[in-house]
């Protein structure tokens, strides 16, 4: 079998580098018009829009039949590029992607001004809120990414598990020359390393404060709850607990209407946070093994019993919560185009 390669059809790449001559001199001369016609308005500038798209995109696949015929003359062609991992971006990379996001939504709303209210496109495409959320997370990844004292605290709990030396710092180069299969779990682990650093960094000062301001929301309790629709029965339940209390987890069983049922009454131990603000808002004003009731709860009536108060104690797994806590709060804060309460240094996507 003849293995040699076939001669490169010059003529056809002369007629492919003139046609790419003419749609550059198109492009060009259709440039000089919108320059000229840069004050018209509405949908005269949305036509000049997608004929600079068409163009555009003519131009670049005769580029690239070009480029295909030449590199048919080549023994070997060269290798691609590994792609860089997509949580070890710098700053200016990463501004470039979100200007293009932006540009792109505007274009896709017809509506410029989109760029400059990203919070009420968050509203109604709710893509955009987690496409935002992301951009702010890989910007703390960025942030302490780029600073070298970081990697040595980092770097050897991300290597942990893996053979060999840990390297001096993670870059994207070291992560490309990594098995393709690996590189996943490493960025995915790495960012969640940043993420929980710049937390400790800009949060932590502030945990003892934000512990003792909470503390009532903190506290843990365990109660019962029997959980009806019908007023007057929830009257008959409280008269027959107050004369023996002792039967909650039976009236429970057979009367409560809620998912409580299932566990005689019993709920907790729950962080006071989490429940019911009504309801809440009952517990912390009875004493252990206080019975209470009804309480109108939304459509429900309550009767309840305090079984146990278990008080917050600020351990490394509560701090490690609050520390989670703060950073939603601001992220959020950030979402809603609000400042956010405790990291003033973090940015909006549109900044």
């Amino acid at each position: 079998m003849d293995s040699a390669i076939p001669p490169v059809d010059w003529r056809a790449a002369e007629r492919e580098n003139n046609r790419l001559r003419s749609v550059a001199q198109d492009l060009a001369d259709l440039r000089r018009e919108v320059g000229e016609t840069s004050l018209r308005i509405g949908s005269t500038r949305d036509k000049i829009s997608e004929r600079l798209l068409q163009f555009s995109g003519w131009q670049a696949q005769t580029r690239r039949d070009v480029t295909g015929l030449a590199k048919r003359s080549m023994d070997v062609l060269p290798p691609p590029e590994p792609l860089a991992p997509t949580v070890l971006q710098d700053a200016n990379t990463m501004r470039r992607q979100e200007a293009e996001l932006i540009r792109w939504i505007a274009w896709s709303v017809k509506d410029p001004e989109s760029q400059n209210n990203v919070s009420d496109l968050m509203g109604r495409f709710s893509t955009m809120k987690l496409v935002v959320r992301e951009r702010l997370l890989l910007r703390i990844v960025a942030e302490i990414t780029a600073n070298e004292s970081e990697h040595e605290r980092l770097i050897p709990e991300l290597w942990n598990g893996l053979p060999g030396p840990p390297p001096k710092r993670l870059d994207a180069e070291t992560v490309a020359s990594l098995p393709a299969a690996l590189r996943p779990e490493l960025e995915n682990l790495w960012a969640e390393l940043c993420v929980q650093r710049w937390s400790q960094i800009n949060y932590g000062p502030l945990v003892e404060k934000i512990f003792q301001d909470r503390k009532g929301l903190l506290d843990k309790v365990l109660y019962r709850m029997i959980r009806v629709t019908d007023l007057v029965l929830a009257q008959e339940l409280h008269l027959q607990l107050k004369e023996d209390e002792s039967d909650f987890s039976t009236l429970a069983r057979l009367h409560s209407e809620g998912e409580e049922r299932l566990s005689h009454g019993l709920v907790g131990p729950v962080s006071m946070e989490k429940i019911h603000p009504a309801i809440r808002a009952t517990l912390s004003t009875m004493d252990t093994g206080q019975l209470h009731g009804p309480v109108e709860v939304d459509h429900w009536y309550v009767v309840l019993k305090l079984e146990s108060r278990i008080d917050a104690v600020l351990d490394d797994q509560l701090r490690a919560l609050l520390l989670d806590t703060m950073l939603d709060e601001d992220i959020e804060a950030v979402l809603t185009g609000q400042c956010p309460p405790h990291a003033w240094r973090f940015g909006s996507l549109s900044q």
